[in-house]
């Protein structure tokens, strides 16, 4: 799905949908029992289970008792395997729940829950048995939580049954929308996740035809077509379809698609142009979630460029339409809330170094110079200049070039401490490009070890 920001990776469309992650091994081990958690619950009507399951249950009475079942599935006070060897889970009722009542998402109740859904699904596979064969007699339902479920151990036959579902869905059908989409993601990750980006792009692409109302779900596929384009080398291609985003109508996606390109603008060190992409899309965000995505990214930019002021300021306005947003995603305010606050450390300490303080064992006359390092930090390449206070102790700077002053971000300081160095000394750095900063280091000798 969309994902938002400079390290947000694939967060979800107004997380509606997070995007569903590499799967972990033993799916049905993942859910413990709590100890001492009872292992008793009544069987479901229908088919066998691990153990003798009842055959004679009313449709109603056995809806009710999955119902209890899937409960008790979701407190975590019973696991899939534990329900599968009291009896409690058959074939039949694994039927039931993953074809009728997971939700849209693949949760119960609105409430996602892949591990359980994946679980649920793993037994439906090691015992399906003939049921399973003729996937085209399966509801669909059932067939894309087998694609899920396949796809997220990185099994080809998530293919046949994501293919399955989209040749059932009729052209523009109404309320196909979920299943669509969602059976067009399981390729797109398919395929994504085995560097096949082509075709993962190809699939993404397939969502448009089989949608018949306007959303964010046509947007959000395109977007991702065009990563998938992008992680091909296909750039022509990968623009074309960023440029498809914004007529498409939907805000967030187009706000996500402007932030895609500036990120690449920045990353290549285009700060100018970056920003003036993203103040072009802010009119349109305003007032919405999109409002603090395009502002957390300008103000990543501004900082980029060295306006620290301007990336602070900007980054605080970012969070405080984040405040008003009546739903909130913690990963958009992180966001903002990580620029303004890097900002103000180098309005504050334009020359940074780590630590702040340097404490050294007393040095015997005789003994060979205590030698530590300090990392010393600047947000644009700087040149420094270090001084001691005491001659006893010795500074010189490792740069990424080598030994020596030449500018870098990231510099190594190396001190050397001969004895006879007093108690107390300072550290002086300094730096033409910062003419009116001097960062000063305690160093304590004696003081430490």
């Amino acid at each position: 799905m969309v994902a938002m920001g400079l390290a947000l990776g694939q967060a979800s469309r107004a997380q509606q949908v997070e995007q569903i992650g590499p799967p972990s091994v033993g799916t049905v081990a993942a859910i413990d029992s709590p100890p001492g958690a009872a292992k008793e619950v009544a069987p479901i009507a229908g088919g066998s289970g691990g153990a003798a399951a009842s055959s004679v249950a009313g449709g109603a009475v056995e809806s009710a008792m999955a119902g209890a079942l899937i409960e008790r599935l979701r407190a975590r006070t019973l696991t899939p395997a534990g329900a599968w060897q009291s009896g409690a889970l058959s074939v039949d009722s694994l039927l039931l729940i993953v074809g009728e009542r997971l939700d849209t998402w693949g949760g119960f109740f609105w409430e996602r829950d892949d591990t359980l859904r994946r679980a649920l699904v793993s037994l439906l596979v090691e015992h399906g048995g003939e049921r399973l064969k003729d996937t085209g007699k399966l509801p669909l339902t059932v067939r894309l939580w087998l694609a899920d479920y396949f796809g997220s151990i990185g099994d080809e036959r998530v293919l046949p049954l994501a293919e399955s579902v989209l040749a059932d869905l009729k052209p523009g059908a109404v309320g196909q929308e979920d299943l669509a989409l969602q059976a067009v993601e399981r390729l797109g990750w398919y395929y994504r996740d085995r560097g096949e980006h082509e075709k993962s792009a190809q699939a993404w692409l397939r969502l448009e035809p089989l949608v018949s109302k306007p959303g964010w779900e046509v947007p959000d596929s395109v977007i991702e077509a065009a990563r998938q384009w992008k992680q091909a080398g296909q750039g022509d291609k990968a623009q074309a379809a960023y440029a498809r985003i914004a007529p498409l109508g939907d805000v967030w996606v187009t706000s996500v698609a402007v932030g895609d390109q500036a990120r690449e603008l920045m990353a290549s060190g285009q700060q100018a142009p970056a920003q003036k992409m993203l103040r072009d899309a802010l009119p349109l965000a305003m007032g919405s979630e999109a409002q603090v995505l395009v502002q957390s990214f300008l103000a990543r930019s501004l900082l980029l460029s060295g306006d620290l002021e301007g990336a602070r300021s900007t980054a605080q306005q970012a969070l405080d339409a984040y405040a008003k947003l009546p739903r909130q995603q913690a990963v958009l305010e992180s966001m903002a809330r990580a620029t303004r606050d890097e900002a103000a450390g180098w309005i504050q300490s334009p020359i940074q170094i780590e630590p702040r303080e340097l404490k050294l064992p007393a040095v015997k006359e005789g003994a060979q110079p205590i030698v530590r390092r300090l990392r010393v930090r600047t947000l644009k390449p700087a040149t420094l200049a270090v001084t001691s206070s005491a001659p006893q102790i010795k500074a010189r700077l490792l740069s990424e070039d080598g030994w020596g002053t030449a500018a870098s971000t990231e510099q190594v300081l190396v001190i050397e401490c001969a004895p006879g160095a007093p108690a107390n000394a300072i550290l002086s750095i300094t730096s033409e490009q910062y003419p009116n900063v001097e960062a000063k280091v305690p160093v304590l000798s004696g003081a430490g070890s």
